[in-house]
């Protein structure tokens, strides 16, 4: 006879454990007022590829072109930006959702890009970055020869 009590209780705590295990993974990105998004927690990246290119979106809401810096090293790309409290001394908030301070993040993409050939614009606070990818990471279609 199969004990319900102990059987959903094993079941109850598994999960838990994946409910919890989901959550720390996924965990939104948080911010506070000193020190703005949190640096390991976004901002977040959509990034897909094709034939010859990796391609990179993040949404920057208030950030310039100045204020952010790229760097390509093999198969990394990291983002680094700063967008600066408006609010002056002396100010008391009543919310405080919008973030100000640094931010960063550094993925790994699957194979190496060509550095000198990244390209990155800023649009209505999207980053949207093509990265060609190296010679050696494209696909090469292999001629079959008939014996």
């Amino acid at each position: 006879m199969l004990n319900v009590d102990n059987g959903s209780f094993a079941l109850g705590r598994l999960r838990g454990e994946v409910d919890r295990l989901f959550s720390d993974l996924f965990q939104p990105m948080q911010s506070t007022a000193s020190s703005g998004w949190q640096e390991s927690r976004g901002p977040f990246f959509n990034v897909w590829e094709d034939a010859s290119c990796f391609y990179l979106e993040a949404e920057l809401p208030g950030y310039r072109l100045e204020d952010l810096e790229i760097l390509v090293i093999k198969n990394e790309l990291s983002l680094k930006g700063k967008r600066m409290d408006s609010a002056k001394d002396g100010t008391i908030f009543h919310r405080r959702e919008r973030s100000a301070g640094a931010i960063g993040r550094t993925i790994r993409l699957p194979a190496e890009v060509e550095a000198g050939k990244v390209e990155a614009s800023l649009r209505n606070g999207v980053l949207s970055v093509k990265l060609p990818k190296a010679a050696e990471a494209k696909p090469r279609k292999i001629p079959v020869l008939s014996k």
